[in-house]
């Protein structure tokens, strides 16, 4: 008889949680992104959202670490759907950090697959009439032997990309044009040089990147335009950064959301073996008095 007690009760608290954890946060204080079926118990990151904000694309890893895949999932009237390995996700290999073109158009990626040119090499599929196309490396110049990953771009195709080629993890630029891919160029803020996970405005108003910080963690920050370059990057306040890495940043389509990947505690408490946490996926309103070209960008 306690026993079946115990079980209603357990399963309302278990409810409860996931309400709470649901439940809007106020302006300003991050919360984790739609915790009942996209940032669950296993490690998340890397959010893209199609042009409409319908479909979401992501990646989730085993327990251990090991293995990444790029999952989906539609938002209908009924919330958002059971995530589902995407059609161009490999199964034997990870496939990382997805980014939707600003028509829907093409979705770049990072992977490990067979064909590529080092390590993490960068993928895109194009979208046709049927879904998405096969998986299409973007070869040489803009893929070397090292590990290149992390693609954004802008509405007119400028892309951008990080990679350690040359010794150090760097933010790169390059357009593709009648003769190919441009050789990559690497971006500076200000005096800074290593930074990674640059995310684009579209309209390049702003340049979103992670940097090191203390305790072998990652910090967010932004940089604003600075005649042809970029200025010195502004670390993003508490508590969207916190004494946990944050990572992967990403923009949503039409509302001034920033989602961004956390390894604070939240759908997972507990450090995973060896000493890596793993993440969720937040989401928390844009602030323009995070930086000043915030207040004109779009």
């Amino acid at each position: 008889m306690n026993g079946m007690l115990r079980r209603p009760l357990a399963l309302t608290l278990a409810l409860l949680a996931l309400a709470l954890l649901a439940a809007p946060a106020d302006a300003g204080e991050p919360e984790i992104f739609e915790p009942t079926m996209i940032s669950r118990r296993l490690p998340e990151f890397g959010l893209a959202l199609t042009p409409d904000g319908k479909t979401a694309f992501f990646n989730r890893s085993t327990a251990d670490l090991r293995m990444t895949t790029i999952l989906s999932s539609t938002h209908t009237d009924e919330g958002w759907s059971f995530p589902e390995p995407a059609p161009f996700s490999a199964v034997d290999t990870s496939d990382v950090d997805p980014f939707v073109t600003a028509d829907g158009s093409r979705l770049w990626f990072a992977s490990r697959r067979e064909g590529g040119l080092g390590g993490l090499d960068l993928w895109y599929v194009e979208r046709t009439d049927d879904g998405w196309g096969e998986p299409v490396n973007a070869g040489a110049p803009v893929n070397s032997e090292s590990d290149d990953r992390h693609a954004t771009a802008t509405r007119e195709g400028e892309v951008y990309f990080s990679s350690d080629r040359g010794g150090a993890l760097r933010v790169y630029r390059s357009t593709l044009g009648e003769a190919g891919w441009s050789e990559p160029a690497a971006v500076s803020l200000g005096s800074v040089e290593e930074a990674g996970d640059p995310l684009i405005a579209l309209d390049a108003t702003f340049l979103l990147v992670t940097r090191a910080a203390e305790g072998d963690t990652t910090d967010l920050w932004i940089s604003c335009p600075d005649g042809d370059g970029w200025g010195e990057p502004t670390r993003l306040p508490e508590p969207v950064n916190s004494e946990y890495s944050e990572l992967a940043p990403a923009l949503h389509p039409s509302e001034p959301v920033l989602f961004f990947t956390s390894e604070r505690p939240g759908r997972i408490q507990e450090i995973h073996e060896g000493g890596l946490r793993p993440g969720d996926i937040w989401r928390v309103e844009i602030d323009p008095a995070w930086a000043e070209c915030l207040a004109v960008a779009r």
